[in-house]
């Protein structure tokens, strides 16, 4: 291995630093082109970070910038000589024609500091791999983190303000492209109410057990899927990877689960139905669709999951996590409530920064049980009512059958209690064949009744 560059000074460039403290000593309004993209940090030499600093505090406190204020703050904070003195800022200032490319020196010095950036997680990757002690996965976890946690700095937004006008015409062209509006699938009812699938959201699904919120997560992607042609990437929490895909397989076959799980035993898989069967394997095979089942994944694996599901498929059309009380961050948070929101967060955050729609299943309380109206709200969510403060949508479900019994009454009631996306609440109905996973709008009754009796 060639190391002949490991004594090379990290990468720098002091000539841009000095531009940009020159340019801000020397245009009140230069600070303001950068303090959203440039940070402190970045600056290489110390001394230029302390003035870099001090301008940033004026700057927020609405005061000027100039040559005389810095220096009055930096004596007044006991910074002045450790900066070089009085005459290090005049020399800023005569060394600088102007600030115009005040921004430009702004995004080098951003760019050799993500490089040194780097160089530091490099080393930090080549000291866990020394640490025998710690779980490889774990190890390959903080890795992977340690290189994303830069990705996501050189991408991030966060930094960078635009004006109005900017702003304005973006606005116009993702309107005038349809850019705004979410993605249909065909769930006309629900879709009038949430608008579609959106990116960049976290929409919850809640709903008791039984009730079926991993058929309609299920039936969702598959319409995801086929639909808009898009992959999809289903965490499956509870249920093992086959469980998951025969569940779809089902959908696929309009054979029921449960027989599926028979085979060939009687009262399974019929025997006319065997080459049915084979068809949906070989659609099975071939959709975009990608299955991870481990119990408890934490936060940096489900980020590392869909950054790997994304690089083997492309975009992704959706997220599906079931279900979110089964997750936690192996901490010593003591209060679940609090967990769970801060789970619910994080997965929000991937959400935005892999620009995808995450769908979250939840479980509700039990004392749904004990109303007369046993229609569940956000606030029936178990364990922790931050999950609904958090998500951008939340869809609670609700079969009457289940409580009556009525084996014909096939109606699921899709609740939005909450909408910040689309702005709509209120109630939407599909008939449903949870044996299947199988959803049609009530529009298409006759059709359903039609396959129900062949």
């Amino acid at each position: 291995m060639n190391f002949s560059f490991a004594n090379n000074l990290p990468p720098q460039n002091v000539d841009a630093e000095e531009s940009i403290l020159g340019g801000i000593l020397l245009d009140p309004e230069a600070i303001s082109r950068v303090a959203e993209l440039l940070r402190a940090e970045a600056f290489y030499i110390n001394a230029h970070k302390e003035i870099y600093k001090a301008t940033l505090v004026l700057h927020n406190q609405g005061k000027p910038t100039d040559l005389m204020s810095v220096t009055t703050w930096l004596s007044d904070h006991e910074l002045l000589e450790k900066v070089g003195g009085q005459s290090k800022l005049a020399q800023l200032v005569e060394r600088t024609v102007s600030a115009v490319n005040v921004d430009r020196y702004a995004a080098l010095v951003m760019d050799k500091y993500l490089r040194r950036q780097m160089i530091q997680a490099g080393n930090e990757i080549v000291q866990l791999g020394h640490e025998t002690s710690i779980e490889l996965e774990t190890v390959l976890d903080q890795a992977e983190q340690k290189v994303f946690g830069i990705s996501v700095l050189h991408t991030s937004e966060r930094y960078q303000l635009e004006d109005t006008s900017e702003m304005g015409i973006s606005l116009f062209a993702s309107i005038e492209t349809g850019k705004r509006a979410g993605e249909l699938v065909g769930w006309y009812d629900l879709e009038a109410l949430t608008g579609g699938v959106h990116r960049k959201t976290l929409s919850v699904i809640g709903g008791a057990t039984s009730m079926g919120k991993t058929q309609v997560m299920l039936g969702l992607g598959h319409a995801i899927m086929t639909e808009l042609n898009q992959p999809v990437l289903f965490f499956s929490c509870e249920m093992d990877k086959d469980s998951i895909n025969q569940r779809l397989l089902a959908r696929l076959s309009g054979i029921d689960n449960s027989r599926l799980f028979k085979g060939p035993l009687p009262e399974g898989v019929k025997e006319d139905e065997w080459e049915l069967l084979a068809q949906a394997i070989r659609i099975f095979s071939n959709l975009p669709w990608m299955v991870y089942d481990e119990p408890n994944p934490s936060i940096s694996t489900i980020r590392s999951v869909v950054k790997q599901a994304i690089l083997r498929q492309g975009q992704l059309g959706a997220v599906f996590l079931d279900y979110v009380q089964m997750l936690s961050l192996g901490s010593a948070e003591k209060n679940r409530n609090l967990e769970l929101g801060q789970i619910t967060r994080e997965l929000r955050a991937i959400a935005k920064d892999f620009d995808v729609p995450f769908y979250l299943g939840s479980q509700i309380n039990r004392e749904v049980e004990k109303r007369n109206n046993k229609r569940p709200t956000k606030a029936d969510l178990r364990d922790s009512g931050e999950i609904a403060e958090v998500a951008d949508a939340v869809i609670m479900l609700y079969r009457d059958a289940y409580y009556s019994k009525n084996s014909h009454d096939k109606t699921i009631e899709f609740i939005v209690d909450k909408n910040r996306i689309y702005g709509k609440v209120g109630t939407a109905k599909m008939l449903v064949s949870l044996e299947i996973s199988k959803f049609m709008p009530i529009a298409g009754l006759g059709a359903w009744e039609e396959n129900s009796d062949a």
